[in-house]
């Protein structure tokens, strides 16, 4: 599949590498989705795709845990879920839906301008393709081995850790997810018509720009739910099994987690700089090296803080990979791209720290006076309003003094 079928020849971006993985038969649908769309200026219908499915990501691990209770997902009617109009279910295996819609995405708009798909061995684009792609598949990046370190080592940190530990870190993957991912995806199509054109004072403006603009939305979200972590998780998951004792627990674990966001965004951001430049080797290499590096170090931090210590180290592995991401870039490509990015970066966190305080004692203080200031109407709220009603009051208070510093 040739993805530069009907752009015009300084538009082209040449080979879009990605990764290939569960999704089936399908493995290209992820970078022509990623690449040739947001390249013709279609940006709506890939940002919808992921809402179009009724929820398979989100309902994967229990269709997984009744798979292995040997019993298919019900509906209240009593038959089997449906998801694009067929059963996810399939006896002993479960068909993920989001892999079925992904593949057709690009065809209204790459169709009509050209794009044919056809198998091809002989293509002139295949081996540098198959190239490309090498490192990727075969490289272990700290940032995809996140969630199995989680797991894997916050069983050993004690009873009930490695719950806390998802339940925080599925919190923190929502600023990750749409201010991180969608700065890189956004990012890339234009970096590398840039790189196609040998413009290279024009990629480091872009990649700035795409920097600076992500770290001005990402520094003060990251505040914000840090502020609001206790609050955030009473109100999306206590109830049941899941106390309010427990909610506390998690809010360090989330807090901690939350303060690698920024280094999410940039790695991000950088990683497609790399794939706009062709060249896939130095991520694959530096996210294998700080895998294997912080390997051994997991169980001394399980062993010396618990889940405290998974979620430091966590943190500090993204921080350490971004950190050696970016020197390698700036030893290759300068420092063009991370010009003002100090500047820009202290004064976020002046602009955001007095919010951060009053929205702090909010947090902590108001749940000891609301009781006593309104008696009768905070008797009869659930839970749930009482964690909304504190995070949307907290929210008031950070933002009226981080508009005001921020004219």
């Amino acid at each position: 599949m040739d993805l530069r079928s009907g752009t015009r020849p300084d538009r082209r971006a040449g080979i879009f590498p990605g990764k290939t993985g569960p999704a089936g038969p399908f493995p290209a649908h992820h970078p022509a989705r990623t690449g040739l769309l947001p390249a013709r200026r279609v940006r709506v219908r890939p940002a919808l795709y992921p809402q179009a499915i009724p929820g398979p990501r989100a309902h994967t691990a229990h269709l997984q845990r009744l798979h292995h209770r040997g019993r298919p997902p019900r509906d209240r009617a009593g038959h089997g879920r449906l998801l694009l109009g067929r059963p996810v279910w399939r006896g002993p295996r479960i068909v993920p839906a989001a892999c079925r819609g992904g593949p057709l995405l690009p065809l209204p708009e790459g169709i009509p301008a050209g794009l044919r798909l056809r198998f091809n061995l002989r293509h002139p684009l295949l081996k540098r393709l198959l190239l490309l792609a090498l490192p990727l598949m075969l490289g272990v990046s700290i940032v995809a081995m996140d969630e199995q370190f989680v797991r894997i080592f916050g069983s050993m940190a004690g009873e009930g850790a490695v719950s806390l530990l998802s339940y925080a870190r599925r919190i923190m993957l929502v600023p990750v997810g749409v201010v991180a991912q969608a700065a890189g995806v956004a990012s890339f199509p234009f970096l590398a018509a840039l790189a196609a054109r040998g413009d290279d004072a024009g990629f480091d403006k872009t990649l700035g720009t795409a920097l600076r603009g992500s770290m001005l939305v990402v520094i003060p979200l990251t505040a914000y739910m840090m502020a609001v972590a206790l609050p955030t998780l009473g109100f999306i998951f206590e109830g049941g099994r899941f106390s309010a004792e427990e909610t506390i627990l998690a809010a360090p674990l989330l807090q901690i987690l939350l303060l690698s966001v920024p280094f999410w965004v940039v790695q991000q951001v950088i990683g497609r700089a790399f794939y706009a430049r062709q060249n896939t080797l130095t991520p694959a290499i530096v996210g294998t090296v700080a895998t294997l590096a912080a390997l051994p170090v997991y169980p001394l931090a399980v062993k010396l803080w618990g889940a405290f210590g998974v979620a430091m180290l966590t943190t500090l592995c993204l921080f350490v990979y971004t950190l050696a991401l970016s020197w390698f870039w700036i030893r290759k490509h300068g420092t063009g791209a991370f010009d003002g990015m100090g500047h820009l970066l202290l004064k976020g966190f002046l602009l955001v720290l007095p919010g951060t305080l009053l929205a702090f004692f909010a947090v902590y203080g108001l749940p000891g006076r609301l009781p006593l200031w309104f008696p009768s109407l905070y008797a009869y709220l659930p839970a749930a309003m009482r964690h909304a009603a504190i995070c949307g009051i907290a929210g008031v208070i950070f933002a009226v003094p981080y508009l005001l510093l921020a004219k």
